[in-house]
């Protein structure tokens, strides 16, 4: 199973993509998200007003040394309670395991045990992602 284009560009441009995926655990919402890591020989990540940060290549190849993958299984409740406002950190996860690829292929390979539509990948805040997109577990 290949990845479409559509996510691979996003994903090429250094931005994250998280699905929302059926969870292990009664009363419990899943997410997986990807990440992709950059190689600092190669790039740097940038960040500019009102947009995105994204990943820009010093050299014209790929600065992208890989994908991180984060499945996360939060208890409904305190997503609710998060999204309500009447909770500061709505990341106190039951399930989280974390994935480390260095190419496409395994990406595509690795997201299979989760989603079967590789269509229902999009920006993270889209599918309910509000998690840590940071330093709690990034690698660069």
């Amino acid at each position: 199973m290949t990845l479409p284009l559509k996510l691979l560009n996003r994903l090429r441009l250094g931005r994250d993509v998280a699905a929302r995926v059926q969870a292990r655990l009664e009363n419990h919402s899943a997410w997986i998200y990807v990440y992709p890591l950059l190689n600092p020989e190669k790039g740097k990540r940038v960040k500019e007003p009102g947009r995105e940060a994204r990943i820009v290549s010093d050299r014209g190849e790929s600065a992208i040394r890989g994908f991180l993958l984060r499945y996360l299984e939060v208890e409904t409740k305190i997503v609710e309670d998060y999204l309500k406002g009447t909770l500061d950190e709505a990341d106190y996860p039951s399930v989280e395991e974390f994935y480390e690829v260095s190419m496409e292929e395994e990406l595509a390979e690795i997201l299979t045990r989760w989603i079967d539509d590789f269509s229902l990948l999009h920006e993270p805040s889209i599918v309910g992602y509000v998690f840590d997109r940071g330093s709690a577990f990034r690698k660069d």
